[in-house]
């Protein structure tokens, strides 16, 4: 610039402090028009100080010197250096005092529009803060005052979609119409602005006033939903684009506006009580601008403009994974964004994020049959490699919320999730089993694979590419999974699926049942095609296609610019571009923090991926009604592959195994003898050890014996393992459902080994466990065996079952005898303490076996026998002992030492049971109570229903004892 424009600049400026307002102006003029058109005539106006005479233009009361002035400031605010050299002038003041007393709509426009660039900048945004601008701008949009109370914001916890439906009321009609009569009022009183161009400049500085989530939730607490609803009322493409966009800006954080909505509809309540009608108004409308907002939020992704349809999608999109307002687009959210996902090109990052909003829908909902279309979009896109492994793991889980929808798990089952589920546990298994452990790639493997899947034509969006570099990927790798898939492809050419399992056409089932071209998956509204040669590839694209690909969806379209600002293509680069734009990365981390509140549990032992998966194909076996022998057989080798691999497996696994091999009968008659072998062996380290959580999967696990084993195959399966590996089988033969003629062939192969292993928990289980099986309470056994249609025997020799034929099954009563006998030896010798098991065992011997009378007295006898399991053998057999054994045992235990530890369950057990009269063994057994000076003891019998007999006794020993002590 040359030394005449230099002078000429200095002399404008000199011109704006002249007290001629003529002159004046026309400096202004010429500075907006000429000076501050080019850079660098933008910076010697700067250098010569020409702001500073600007900003005092604005005291003036003449409104064409306001006017130029603001727009002169308005067109500076975009540059950094003036934000910062306006920190210490009074501009914030002046602007906020413009913005509350003009009611000039044209000079209001240019202050909005400063304000807004002005408040990119943080300290100017808080500036604007003391002076509660936005609030001031709010107010002159509605047209009337807000409410009188801020509204609290609550921090409690999370709300969850079942919360928000019950927050969600609707005002009845009388509700709408006081509410439409005050807004007539305000209107009255005050005019609200008018002019589209003012009220776009008013609510883009609101958003740019939402600079840090503080002063968000100020503005929001302040009435911006009632700014915004009235704003959406608008049918100006310009003003709906900037109010979604702040709709969007003011949601992106985790604003809790259920509380927000809860706590109005209290205060709503609260002041009809008090009766103070304009503050029940404004609380009525923010209950109703709720409802509205999300209803007109649907309304315009339908919009001709555009703009505005795109923006309003991207807003349901980001709102979709809030509950509060998922809630309200339930009915017609999933169907807009189906509409949308069949028109964007697959793998797109609109199509992405379409898909990530959908899969919001399926939490805490059941789906309808109606949105079964919605599951085959998603189920494509968890098996797509070409996207991420958080992208995919979210719709993993997305369909975990699944769990009760019969309907939708046949849908992914037809599809075959079922298959997928399957691919990603062996997988884990595969990998557990070379490496010992799960293992995570190196960085640089993870950048190789990248680059060649770059080279190979699929494109991958350039944040999702450097996520993936910067990560390790855990098990199961997807990568790792995709170079498997082209290695199967390269050994065994063919027809595969996503995850390079063999398909062929019938795999491939519509939700209708109908049967479709191999490598398609069609429904209603929607149709995606996946060669069999290249999987990731995109589907051909509809004619409407073009008119979304000229748009870019990563930054804001320009604001609205004054022809006789700076250029508009100058101005353009110059405004920050919108942050609010959703964008799949901020949704990944949303969904992250959604799932901590899921009622979903995860098991800690195994990450979070396959832990999900082993749960959802619990799920599909158990909602799912016929699944096909085929994939249940594969998934028992999947499984049990799984089990051998990673040693110790988790609940979920066991369950799947129990719920596959007791759902049909077929499974049996080819379940190999591995599957048995690693169930046995999981029953056997799990009763090892006591202390852990295992105990449980150890249940599972004999579930699935008994149904493995219910058959003659299992059986003989069962006899070989005894042979090979007696130790981990032997010990869950009891709790096989299988027929008493096979488990007596079992009982006399098993029990004399079982009975030499000492110190063993599982032997002790399995023992009492053989005792129940055969020789239960007497009631109890003939129920069972009515089921079974089997009747129960004794004679002089056996113990046997007779069938409805007439075929006697059992055995010798001296084998039976024997076997027991040393079982109750057993007991006598260790140090186990009696169960109620072993209790119901020596009622049926007694009863059925008189041989076994003789052995529970010699057991009785045993000096390792507890002397208080003596008198647990005396009160459960007392009905059926002959009078003999009962003194036998009776001497025994008055002749034993009296503790103050073991006299007050004795005594229990003796003069409750109803054995005879044994007076004598009674009261020597009294009067060694009495001598063992043990007071409590005493009371208790002194308190007990004795006979005058027996007190009487009581009376004469304590008599005798208190002589003796005279005596002495």
């Amino acid at each position: 610039m040359d030394t005449k424009e230099d002078e000429r600049i200095v002399y404008v400026i000199s011109k704006l402090s002249s007290s001629n307002p003529e002159k004046v102006l026309s400096g202004l003029i010429e500075i907006r028009t000429r000076i501050i058109k080019s850079r660098e005539g933008i910076e010697k106006f700067l250098e010569r100080g020409g702001i500073e005479p600007v900003i005092k233009q604005l005291t003036k009361t003449n409104q064409k010197i306001m006017d130029v002035s603001l727009s002169i400031l308005g067109n500076l605010a975009v540059e950094p250096q003036v934000r910062s050299m306006v920190k210490n002038t009074s501009l914030v003041s002046h602007l906020a005092q413009i913005a509350k007393s003009i009611r000039n709509e044209s000079i209001l426009c240019r202050a909005y529009r400063t304000i807004g660039n002005l408040a990119e900048d943080k300290d100017l945004c808080s500036a604007f803060f003391e002076y509660k601008t936005s609030k001031i701008i709010m107010e002159a949009i509605i047209g009337g005052v807000l409410m009188h109370e801020d509204l609290p914001f609550s921090s409690t916890r999370r709300r969850t979609e079942e919360d928000c439906l019950k927050l969600a009321c609707r005002v009845n009609a009388a509700d709408i119409q006081s509410l439409k009569n005050n807004e007539d009022e305000n209107k009255e009183q005050t005019g609200k602005l008018k002019n589209e161009e003012t009220i776009q400049m008013a609510v883009r500085a609101l958003r740019e006033l939402g600079h840090t989530k503080s002063q968000r939730r100020t503005t929001f607490h302040e009435g911006l939903l009632l700014v915004l609803t009235e704003a959406l009322k608008s049918e100006s493409p310009a003003i709906l684009k900037i109010a979604l966009k702040t709709y969007s800006h003011y949601f992106s954080e985790n604003c809790n506006i259920e509380e927000w909505v809860q706590t109005a509809k209290d205060k709503l309540y609260s002041s009809r009580l008090n009766c103070q009608d304009q503050l029940s108004n404004s609380y009525l409308s923010v209950l109703h601008c709720g409802d509205y907002g999300a209803s007109r939020i649907l309304e315009l992704c339908e919009s001709e403009d555009l703009k505005v349809r795109d923006t309003a999608t991207f807003l349901l999109c980001k709102l979709s994974g809030k509950d509060f307002f998922r809630c309200k687009f339930r009915a017609g959210g999933v169907s807009i964004l189906m509409k949308k996902i069949d028109i964007y090109p697959k793998n797109s990052r609109i199509w992405k994020n379409l898909v990530h909003a959908l899969a919001f829908y399926t939490r805490n909902n059941v789906i309808s049959q109606t949105d079964q279309n919605m599951l085959i979009v998603l189920y494509n896109a968890m098996t797509d490699l070409t996207l991420s492994d958080e992208f995919r793991n979210f719709i993993l889980n997305a369909f975990l919320q699944l769990q009760f929808s019969e309907d939708s798990l046949n849908t992914l089952y037809k599809l075959g999730l079922h298959n997928s589920l399957l691919q990603i546990i062996e997988n884990y298994a595969i990998e557990n089993e070379f490496d010992g452990c799960f293992t995570v790639k190196p960085k640089s493997e993870v950048t190789e694979t990248v680059a060649e899947e770059s080279e190979s034509g699929e494109e991958y969006d350039s944040d999702l590419s450097k996520k993936k570099k910067q990560f390790s990927i855990s098990s199961p790798s997807f990568l790792a999974i995709e170079e498997e898939v082209r290695s199967r492809r390269e050994k065994s050419p063919g027809v595969y699926n996503i995850f390079g399992i063999p398909v062929s056409p019938s795999h491939e089932v519509a939700p209708d049942g109908s049967s479709s071209p191999t490598g398609y998956i069609s429904s209603p509204g929607c149709s995606y095609y996946s060669p069999p040669s290249s999987p990731c590839s995109s589907p051909p694209l509809s004619p409407s296609c073009d008119v979304f690909q000229s748009y870019d969806y990563a930054s804001e379209p320009e604001s609205e610019e004054e022809s006789s600002g700076v250029d508009r293509e100058v101005e353009r680069k110059r405004i920050k571009r919108d942050e609010s734009i959703l964008n799949l990365d901020e949704l990944i981390r949303q969904s992250q923090e959604s799932l901590k509140s899921s009622k979903i549990t995860v098991d800690d032992s195994i990450s979070a991926p396959l832990d999900w998966s082993l749960s959802l194909l619990n799920n599909i076996h158990w909602r799912v009604g016929k699944t096909d022998l085929k994939n249940d057989l594969k998934a028992l080798k999947v499984l049990t592959t799984y089990i051998d691999a990673v040693k110790q497996p988790s609940l979920r696994c066991c369950s799947v195994l129990r719920r596959i091999t007791s759902k049909t009968s077929r499974l049996s008659q080819i379940i190999s003898e591995g599957f048995v072998t690693h169930l046995g062996k999981l029953k056997f380290q799990c009763n090892c050890d006591r202390h852990s959580n295992r105990n449980q999967i150890a249940e599972e696990a004999l579930k699935s014996i008994s149904a493995a084993a219910a058959t003659p195959y299992g059986f003989h399966q069962m006899k070989s393992l005894l042979e090979s590996d007696f130790s981990n089988v032997a010990v869950s033969l009891p709790y096989l459902k299988i027929d008493d003629r096979e488990m007596l062939y079992l009982f006399d192969q098993t029990f004399p080994k079982l009975i030499n292993i000492k110190d063993n928990t599982s032997v002790i289980s399995a023992i009492r466990e053989y005792g129940r099986r055969f020789f239960p309470v007497h009631d109890s056994i003939v129920k069972a065996k009515k089921k079974a249609h089997l009747s129960c025997c004794v004679d002089e020799t056996n113990v046997y079952f007779v069938t409805d034929s007439g075929e006697k099954i059992g055995a010798k009563r001296e084998q039976i005898n024997s076997k027991f006998e040393a079982m109750l030896k057993f007991h006598a010798t260790s140090e186990i303490p009696w169960k109620d098991t072993d209790a119901r065992l020596v009622k049926y011997l007694v009863h059925y076996v008189s041989g076994c009378r003789k052995t529970i007295h010699k057991c009785c006898a045993l000096k390792g026998l507890k002397l208080t399991d003596k008198g647990k053998l005396l009160h459960l057999g007392r009905s059926y002992f002959v009078d003999d054994l009962v003194s036998d045992i009776m001497f025994d235990l008055v002749s034993s030492e009296v503790t103050s530890e073991n006299v007050a369950e004795l005594y229990v057990n003796i003069f409750s049971c109803d054995i005879g009269d044994f007076e004598s063994e009674k009261v020597i057994f009294l009067r060694k109570i009495v001598d063992s000076n043990d007071l409590d003891l005493m009371r208790t019998m002194l308190n007990s229903n004795l006979s005058e007999h027996f007190l009487g006794v009581i009376c004469d020993a304590v008599h005798e004892r208190f002589e003796r002590f005279i005596g002495k």
